[in-house]
Parts: structure tokens; sequence; C-alpha cells
């Protein structure tokens, strides 16, 4: 048996950043057969769980500690999250480390619109000129979890989110709700605004029960190596809908 493991890499980061971590110690090749674990604990105290042979999967490997637990984290406080990282070799030797991951970057914030919408405003820290994203949370209490944090890491990646929620009384009627949304949502982006007919995918890392979707290659073909490219194609002052 050889000395004792490190867990080496990025102490903080976004939630939606991939685990890059590796390990230091080993003595030999020994990394197809290492377990990783993860573990958190969301807002409502829920305790979520991740288990895999490599610390990039951890994202897509969540599963509630208890069944009776939801289908997504309850993270709409968009606080920190405390990620305890352990990592076990074959031979019984382990390291373990505690992690920060942000649901909202700094300098990126949450407003609240007041103008006869229920809907909160996520802004990136920088001013950009770019099409805003819709952001509907319509579809009951799962998608509304799912939403809060997707929309906080939407506008700490540089897009503009406009988080809504209908009004009593008009929950049926989505179509209607959106386009309002948008009609705000124009004065204060300087170019186009983007309809999303439904929630958008669950960001990467945010814990939620797997539903056999690549949650990974959705962000990524959101965003692109430019947080703009959702909107590419959207000409100024026309609404489009998918």
């Amino acid at each position: 048996m050889s000395g004792a493991l490190e867990l080496r890499g990025a102490s903080s980061g976004l939630l939606d950043e991939p685990l890059a971590l590796s390990v230091r110690g080993l003595g030999g090749p020994a990394g197809d057969t290492l377990t990783w674990r993860a573990r958190l604990r969301d807002d409502d105290g829920r305790v979520w769980r991740a288990q895999a042979s490599d610390p990039l999967a951890l994202a897509d490997a969540w599963t509630p500690a208890k069944s009776s637990g939801g289908a997504v984290a309850a993270l709409q406080s968009l606080r920190p999250v405390t990620l305890d990282v352990r990592v076990e070799a074959p031979d019984g030797r382990a390291a373990a480390r505690t992690l920060t991951r942000s649901v909202l970057a700094e300098g990126a914030r949450v407003r609240r619109w007041r103008d006869g919408l229920t809907a909160t405003l996520f802004l990136p820290a920088q001013r950009m000129s770019t099409a805003a994203l819709v952001l509907d949370a319509t579809d009951g209490e799962e998608a509304a979890a799912a939403a809060a944090p997707t929309a906080a890491l939407l506008a700490s990646r540089g897009v503009l989110a406009l988080l809504v929620t209908p009004p009593r009384g008009r929950g049926g009627d989505r179509e209607t709700l959106l386009r309002d949304a948008a009609e705000r949502l124009e004065q204060l982006a300087a170019s186009a605004v983007e309809l999303l007919p439904a929630p958008l995918p669950v960001a990467p890392g945010v814990p939620a029960r797997a539903d056999g979707r690549d949650r990974a290659a959705a962000w990524d073909e959101l965003l692109g190596d430019d947080p703009l490219r959702a909107a590419r194609g959207v000409l100024p002052g026309r609404l489009e809908q998918r």
C-alpha cells in the first residue's frame, strides 16, 4: 500500500461546471477502478448522493438518499451549495474534500418583476446587447424547482433570463403568458427576444433523478462557446417560437 491520497482540483465554481478532479498518490494506473461519491443537502434539508467511476459522471448520477425525495433538488434560495466529494481506491485508501458550488455568479442579480407579470428577472453581471430568453416554469412544482437554479446559471453565463410564474386563473394560457413576458423583456433587451415554449433542461450539476437525457449536451448546445448562440438567427424586434 502506498501513501495517502489527495484530491486535487478547483475548490469553487459554478454548479454546472464539471467536477474536474484528480487523485494524487495512487502510485499506479488505478483510475479505472476508483469509486467516486458526492453528497449535498438541498434547501429543504433533503440529502442527495451520487456515485460514479469518474468525477465528471457525478453530475448525472444524483439520487435522493430517501425514496420519498423529490425529482429535483430544492435550490430556489440560490445559495452556494456545499458539496462533499470522496474517492475510494481498491486497496482501501480514500480521500475526501468539501467543495463550494455557486448557483448565481458574483455580480449577477435577481430582481422581482412588478409590472403586471408574476416573474423574476435574472440579470448577468455584464451588460449585454443580446436576445433574452423567456424561461417558462408553468408545469408544476418540480418544474419550478428546476427553473430557478437553471435561470440563475443562465444569467451567470451571460444570458438575460426571465422566470415566469403564471398568475392564478391564467395558468393554462401559456402562449399569452409568454408573449406578455416578451413584450416586457423587449423593454430591456437591445435586440430580439426568443420564446421558449417549455421549461429549459435542468442544468448539469443540479441534482435530479436520472431521466435518460444528456443534460450536459443540451446545455452545451444552448450556450455553445458563445452564450448568445441561442439567439442567433432571430431578427431584432421579431418574436419567434420554437
